[in-house]
C-alpha cells in the first residue's frame, strides 16, 4: 500500500474518531475522557504492536521524544480551550497546525516539494478551513490562548515526526507515545479534580474508549504513510479528516452540513487528485 492511501485511511480514522468522540465529551469532562482515552491507546497498540511492531533498540529517542512529547501536550491545552469555548470555534484555529509541520518538513528537514504539491497542499488547507470555520465570529480572550499553543504544539509534533519515524518503527512509535502520553495526562487529570468533577458515565467511556481505537487506527496508518513518503506530503491528506467527519455527520448523526462546508468539499478533492497524482 502507498503513502497516499495510507494517509487516507489515516484521514479516515481520524474523521470517524472526531464524530465517535463528539457522543463521549458530551458524557465525560474532558480530562476525564482524556484518561480513558489514553489507557484505551495503550491497550490498543500494545495489541497491535505484539503483531506488527518491532523490539525497541538502543537509538536516538530525541526526536520520538519531541514529538510524542509535544503531541500529548497539545491535547491538553485543547481540551482546556474547549472548556471555555466550544470546539468548532477552536477547530478552525488548532487545523492551522499543518502549515508549521510542513514549514519544518521543508526548511528544517530539506523535504522535496514540487510546485504542484505546493498546490495541492495549498487547496487542502484552504477546504479545511472551510470545512471548520464557524459562520459566527468569536470574541478573544485566555482560551485563544491556549488554542494557540495547541497549534503550536501540534505543529512541533507533525515536524519531528519526519526523523522520529527514522529512529523507531511506526508502531513502535505509536506505543512510545502512550509511554510519554499517560505520565502527562495522568497529573493532569488529578489537576483538574479526577473523578470529584463528576461520575463517568458508562456510555461516554464506551464511546470514548472507541473514538481511541479508531482514531489509533488512523494514527498506525499515519506513521507507516510518513515512513513512505514524507511528513510534508502526507499531513495534508491526513488532515482533511474534517470532510470525513462532515460525511459521517452527515451519515450517521443525521447532521445538515453548513454553506461553507460544502464550499470545503471542491477544494479539498481537488487538493487530493494533485497530491496523489
Amino acid at each position: 500500500m502507498n503513502w497516499f492511501s495510507l494517509a487516507l485511511l489515516a484521514a479516515t480514522g481520524w474523521g470517524l474518531a472526531g464524530v465517535i468522540g463528539r457522543a463521549g465529551v458530551i458524557r465525560l469532562k474532558p480530562h476525564t475522557m482524556l484518561l480513558f482515552y489514553g489507557f484505551t491507546l495503550m491497550a490498543f497498540y500494545f495489541v497491535v504492536w505484539l503483531f506488527i511492531g518491532k523490539p525497541f533498540t538502543r537509538t536516538n529517542y530525541l526526536f520520538p521524544l519531541l514529538s510524542e512529547g509535544t503531541g500529548a501536550i497539545a491535547f491538553i491545552f485543547y481540551y482546556r480551550a474547549m472548556e471555555i469555548v466550544p470546539a468548532s470555534v477552536i477547530v478552525p484555529i488548532t487545523s492551522s497546525y499543518i502549515i508549521i509541520s510542513v514549514l519544518l518538513g521543508i526548511f528544517l528537514f530539506h523535504n522535496p516539494v514540487s510546485l504542484r504539491q505546493i498546490l495541492a497542499i495549498a487547496l487542502i488547507f484552504t477546504g479545511i478551513l472551510f470545512l471548520m470555520f464557524p459562520e459566527k465570529g468569536f470574541k478573544s480572550g485566555k482560551w485563544l490562548v491556549f488554542a494557540g499553543l495547541a497549534t503550536l504544539f501540534w505543529g512541533l509534533w507533525g515536524g519531528f515526526t519526519e526523523m522520529s519515524v527514522r529512529y523507531l518503527w511506526p508502531m513502535n512509535l505509536n506505543l512510545f507515545f502512550t509511554f510519554i502520553a499517560i505520565p502527562i495526562w495522568l497529573p493532569y487529570f488529578f489537576i483538574k479534580g479526577g473523578f470529584k468533577t463528576g461520575k463517568p458515565q458508562v456510555k461516554g467511556i464506551i464511546f470514548s474508549s472507541l473514538s481511541a481505537v479508531v482514531g489509533a487506527s488512523g494514527s498506525v496508518c499515519f506513521y507507516f504513510s510518513v515512513l513512505k513518503s514524507h511528513v510534508s506530503l502526507a499531513i495534508p491528506v491526513a488532515n482533511m479528516y474534517p470532510l470525513i467527519s462532515v460525511f459521517a455527520g452527515i451519515i450517521f448523526l443525521k447532521e445538515r452540513p453548513k454553506p461553507l462546508q460544502y464550499a470545503g468539499i471542491p477544494f479539498v478533492i481537488a487538493g487530493l487528485f494533485l497530491i496523489g497524482g
